[in-house]
């Protein structure tokens, strides 16, 4: 299993947090212990989020009683409880973004590196061919006829060879080549963005966010996704949005990562 899949970061020093403080004061290590075991359960499900039908089988799963559990989950702030269904983890979600957000520039890093390496051996291999027939043509500069003759037959001959190889090439790398067709109307799309810098970023309305979710069909909730990032002032990690749309596209593959995860995991058959 991918460790990227399973892995969540937290400070080394949580348990010196106001809120964890009072919830070891109340229910000693017992409850810390328990406020973590729900935070390593919602990192499995997708949106980072539990029903509350299922506090009975967690206390049961972790030997505590279903009361303690219950005071764990609502009477400290260190969870959000939504509609009286769900409730999941805000710093759980924030921090789950930024990992995401960090792999996504990464693999893009590695595509670029990728097609700069084929790119580089392409222009070797036409440079190659290039002298070859000056060589050519330097052996045969004394003879006017032969000259002629090997300028007629060479042309042709090197043309369709180095065609030849960069049609090879073209078919080996067709994903690079679209990679490079990506990567070209990235480009364009960042000068576009560059561009509009000057204005200052303003948020979207619900109705704006629900059009494009549906747009996309990707099954956000609008909603949820407005009062999240309006009760973080619309910052992502410590620096403000600059694209609510590419944000909801990162919500959206992350939800698509965790649904393949949890056909394989069968948690509430565990449950």
């Amino acid at each position: 299993m991918n460790r990227e899949n399973i892995y969540f970061s937290h400070d080394a020093n949580a348990m010196s947090d106001p809120k964890c403080m009072l919830l070891i004061e109340q229910l000693g290590m017992e409850g810390y212990g328990m406020f973590w075991g729900l935070v390593e359960m919602l990192r499995q499900q997708p949106e980072y989020k539990m029903s509350l039908l299922l506090i009975p089988a967690l206390a049961n799963r972790f030997k505590v009683s279903e009361s303690k559990l219950k005071t764990v989950v609502s009477a400290y702030g260190l969870f959000v409880i939504e509609n009286d269904e769900f409730f999941f983890s805000p710093s759980l979600r924030e921090r789950m973004e930024l990992m995401l957000e960090k792999r996504e520039r990464r693999v893009n890093a590695g595509k670029l590196s990728g097609q700069a390496r084929r790119m580089k051996a392409l222009n070797i291999k036409n440079e190659q061919c290039s002298n070859n027939v000056q060589a050519m043509f330097k052996q045969c500069s004394n003879n006017t006829e032969q000259r002629k003759e090997i300028e007629l037959s060479t042309t042709n001959v090197v043309s369709n060879s180095c065609i030849s190889d960069n049609n090879k090439d073209s078919y080996k790398d067709k994903d690079s080549l679209k990679d490079k067709e990506r990567g070209d109307f990235e480009k364009s799309e960042s000068t576009d963005s560059s561009k509009s810098k000057a204005k200052a970023f303003s948020p979207p309305s619900v109705a704006e966010i629900e059009s494009y979710c549906k747009e996309r069909n990707n099954g956000i909730d609008a909603e949820w996704f407005y009062d999240f990032y309006q009760s973080k002032n619309w910052m992502v990690g410590k620096s403000k949005m600059k694209d609510w749309k590419a944000s909801v596209r990162t919500w959206e593959r992350r939800m698509k990562n965790e649904k393949k995860e949890q056909s394989r995991s069968n948690q509430y058959e565990e449950l």
